[in-house]
């Protein structure tokens, strides 16, 4: 069960957020897109992150 504090991610995020809180992220800079980057070269830290959101629509 994730935590209102928790560190969430949403990668591929294309626009959309998910709460507040979350980090969108994507390679195409959309409104609404925190970190706009190549998505293979994500690199956070050991145990820094709770949640790690992906939804792919193909």
């Amino acid at each position: 069960m994730l935590g209102e504090d928790d560190i969430i991610i949403d990668v591929g995020a294309g626009g959309r957020q998910i709460t507040p809180k979350t980090m969108s992220i994507d390679f195409i800079p959309f409104e609404n897109t925190d970190l706009v980057c190549d998505l293979h070269s994500i690199n956070f830290k050991d145990n820094t992150l709770d949640c790690i959101f992906l939804h792919g629509n193909f």
